[in-house]
């Protein structure tokens, strides 16, 4: 074979693999790389570009010196950087045809510079547009060059691959959604083949920033929109190739939630709140039909049931709060007496007394809020503070600032441990309920034998009794 400038030469490959009368070198061994092939292929038949990893994959296919070339249509896709004399080689693919190499002569781009050798074979067509695989090497010697075995091998290689590439796409073409966001995933490397720009824009991204990267590095952000929204995978294989299809399904249909929780506060707590009166009642009329010389036994039960009834009643209190009754059902409340009557329903059923003092220069403030707001809150966080010891002593404190009222209860006592003093589940109930009602509950401990609770209450423009 001869080589003038730029002007090209089919050669007809003998069975053995020989190019004219040169012998062929001997091929590198490289690992079978017929599965990267075939999923690179199979990520041109959905869009027109190479990701990183694939193009990283193609420059570990050969050994250097020597760098593998690929054209698809119009489009060089590989190397980026290429030189002129390259770039205008592969350009002409008319003549090539499915059973020829070519071998291009680039003289050297500067002096002392060896010329290089362009070898070009068509290995099909995707989507209507050539696929042209070249492998670029310095020329060896002046005289007939051999071809290198590695790029006969890597030929026979990709045309073999286009094949079983094009069935693969045909059969994931007919499972993926058509109205959906979805991307493909490379089961074996665990690598996204392609995704829908629609998806991508859900993640805050572009589809060149997701094909190509691992399935796990974005399988966060997917869980993180499953909130309103399910994920499908589809698993699918053909031959070697397995791949998942993951698909973004419609948003679910959701109740507005203003709408539970008008139910829940007008049905369910106004029906326990009968059943509360129905249990109040019948243990009065227990009390009456039980003369004062009558069974003690009689009377004391009439007390316990009266007492777990108005147990009961907190609780639903606390329930209505939870489920939206800060939009309903508000009052004008003193901040002081709601937390006295509180102070003093829990002395009265625990037998614990709990001081209640306004600070110096409070003034009695009142502020808009559900009538069993700030003794729900405050019967919670005493019997927080209650848990464990008997010998703990509870004062509760009243204060005010520019815009805000605070409420500190502080608990003392001899064997109060820091780690174990807000373990109960009244300490979160408490910061539930205090949230609901927009204030701010915070719990403390300090010097291993005091436990404080603050509820902060904005006010504008406080109300004063």
């Amino acid at each position: 074979m001869s080589y003038s400038g730029f002007q090209t030469e089919p050669s007809h490959r003998p069975s053995s693999g020989v190019i004219g009368v040169a012998q062929p070198t001997a091929a590198t061994p490289q690992l079978n790389q017929l599965p990267t092939i075939e999923a690179l292929l199979l990520g041109l038949h959905f869009r027109d570009w190479l990701c990183e990893s694939e193009l990283i994959a193609l420059e570990q296919m050969v050994s250097p010196p020597s760098q593998l070339v690929l054209l698809y249509g119009e489009t060089l896709l590989y190397p980026e950087d290429v030189a002129s004399g390259v770039s205008t080689a592969v350009e002409s693919t008319a003549l090539h045809q499915p059973d020829t190499i070519f071998t291009h002569r680039i003289p050297p781009v500067a002096d002392g510079m060896p010329p290089r050798l362009l070898h070009t074979a068509l290995i099909g067509e995707i989507r209507g547009r050539e696929l042209l695989l070249g492998l670029c090497e310095p020329e060896r010697r002046w005289e007939r060059a051999p071809l290198p075995l590695e790029f006969t091998h890597l030929v026979e290689d990709w045309r073999a691959t286009l094949r079983a590439a094009a069935e693969t796409a045909a059969v994931l073409d007919s499972r993926i959604p058509s109205d959906q966001p979805y991307l493909a995933v490379n089961r074996a490397s665990g690598r996204v083949i392609v995704a829908r720009e629609q998806l991508c824009h859900l993640l805050g991204c572009d589809s060149g920033s997701v094909t190509g990267i691992e399935y796990s590095m974005i399988a966060g952000r997917l869980r993180s929109l499953m909130t309103s929204r399910g994920l499908h995978f589809d698993n699918i294989s053909v031959g070697d190739i397995h791949v998942s299809v993951v698909s973004l399904l419609p948003e679910r249909r959701r109740k507005p939630r203003g709408a539970a929780d008008q139910i829940s506060s007008d049905f369910l707590v106004h029906s326990m709140r009968n059943k509360v009166s129905a249990i109040c009642a019948a243990s009065g009329e227990l009390r009456s039909l039980t003369p004062l010389q009558g069974s003690p036994d009689c009377r004391v039960l009439a007390d316990i049931i009266t007492s777990e009834a108005a147990e009961l009643n907190r609780l639903v209190d606390g329930l209505d709060l939870l489920s939206g009754a800060r939009r309903r059902h508000t009052r004008c409340i003193s901040v002081l007496e709601a937390t006295r009557e509180a102070a003093g329903e829990f002395e009265q059923r625990f037998g614990r007394p709990v001081a209640v003092a306004a600070a110096r220069g409070f003034v009695n403030s009142t502020i808009e809020a559900p009538v069993a707001g700030i003794p729900a809150v405050i019967d919670a966080i005493l019997r927080a503070h209650s848990a464990g010891r008997a010998d703990k002593n509870t004062a509760i404190s009243i204060g005010g600032g520019e815009y805000r009222i605070t409420i500190e209860v502080a608990t003392h006592s001899e064997k109060l441990t820091s780690p174990s003093a807000f373990r109960s589940p009244w300490c979160e109930y408490a910061k539930r309920l205090a949230d609901c009602l927009g204030f701010e509950c915070v719990h403390t401990t300090a010097d291993g034998n005091r436990a404080t609770t603050t509820i902060t209450i904005p006010v504008e423009g406080l109300t004063h009794d």
